[in-house]
């Protein structure tokens, strides 16, 4: 078997889906009451929006948004050049960025784009990184996670006050903000948890 796919295959056995369920139930507690449109930007392959979906106000639709087209997607998802978001402002009730900040060159100019579009909230995943050993880690992961389906892997993990910097450059506060993430079982999760993830509601600064 090809490596990667190889890869692939024990990433999906092990983590993906238990990922994927509890990344949406962590979500879920998070989106608007009542909304009626959500943007996930980098959808990847829409597993997460789907079972997210199911968890929702019946009728919430959600639209996903992705540099790269995925030959089967759980959700609609639309093709974008990954710095500007292709709709108008104040489209969507909540705008989602799951593990996708990292993977861009400026955190920030997409952060305040997601934020342009958002008539509620900006809700954020994604990774803190606060010294030589979790950057091994998270590259470990994404490289594991990410490399076998072609995802552009740029590295740019961000610290707790490079987190701060980011929300205040991009207009946004934190309504909630937490470090506290379980996305893996044991054994993985004594290595992976390290609070080395975050989950954030954001909302424009003022509201």
């Amino acid at each position: 078997m090809n490596p990667l796919k190889l890869v692939s295959a024990i990433h999906g056995a092990w983590v993906r889906g238990g990922r994927v369920v509890r990344l949406a139930e962590a979500i879920a507690e998070l989106c608007p009451r009542g909304a009626a449109e959500i943007l996930d930007v980098g959808c990847g392959d829409g597993q997460i929006a789907e079972n997210l979906s199911r968890r929702l106000d019946e009728g919430c639709e959600i639209i996903g948004l992705d540099v790269m087209l995925r030959d089967l997607s759980a959700i609609p998802v639309t093709e974008y050049d990954g710095r500007t978001i292709p709709f108008e402002d104040g489209s969507f009730d909540a705008v989602l960025l799951v593990d996708v900040l990292h993977h861009t060159t400026d955190a920030a100019a997409l952060l305040k784009e997601a934020a342009r579009v958002a008539r509620v909230c900006v809700i954020v995943k994604d990774h803190v990184c606060e010294s030589g050993a979790d950057r091994r880690i998270l590259s470990f992961m994404d490289w594991v996670g990410n490399r076998p389906s072609g995802v552009a892997l740029e590295y740019n993990y961000l610290s707790d006050s490079d987190w701060d910097d980011c929300i205040a450059s991009a207009g946004l506060v934190s309504q909630y903000r937490t470090n506290d993430v379980k996305l893996y079982r044991w054994p993985l999760s004594m290595l992976f948890h390290r609070r080395m993830h975050v989950l954030m509601r954001l909302q424009a600064a003022g509201d």
